[in-house]
């Protein structure tokens, strides 16, 4: 059985492999390739690093991973980035994400009140709160399609 992606890997690799009566190859990342023997029912990893090739094979897949963790060599990388940043800290990434948005929210109530805001054009006198009042309340001698009614309170109007 012939794996397609091995027709990268240089002659020395695929020369190895040809040699291996298999069931099943499977090529991962173009690094290492495991298999299953069905001569004598092993599996086996083949590493390939230039200029290194590194062959084990044991009756089970995780005695493999044992002899490997023994090579000096080979070493388990380390978590980097984000993954090593939250192990274990996921209370404080909810408490951070949490942070911010919490001034997130607080920061677009304060932008979005500021460009709500409209001032009174120049040249123009507020008007005293009495006669405001009155201007509104005359809106009921009109044709519209509401009331208003006073409210509760003394600055309150509400429109029926």
């Amino acid at each position: 059985m012939e794996f397609p992606a091995l027709a990268d890997m240089p002659e020395r690799f695929s020369a190895i492999t040809a040699g291996i009566p298999t069931d099943s190859k499977v090529l991962v990342l173009g690094r290492y390739l495991t298999y299953h023997r069905r001569d004598n029912d092993l599996f086996g990893v083949l590493f390939y690093d230039a200029p290194w090739i590194l062959i084990s094979e044991a009756k089970t897949k995780q005695a493999i991973d044992e002899q490997l963790r023994q090579i000096a060599v080979l070493e388990e990388q380390p978590k980097s980035g984000f993954i090593a940043l939250t192990e274990g800290n996921l209370g404080m990434l909810f408490g951070v994400v949490g942070i911010y948005c919490a001034l997130l929210v607080l920061l677009w109530l304060r932008m979005a009140s500021w460009a709500a805001a409209i001032d009174r054009a120049s040249g123009i006198q507020r008007l005293p709160v009495e006669s405001l009042r009155a201007r509104l309340l005359a809106i009921n001698e009109t044709d519209a399609p509401f009331m208003l009614q006073p409210g509760k309170q003394q600055n309150e109007l509400i429109a029926e």
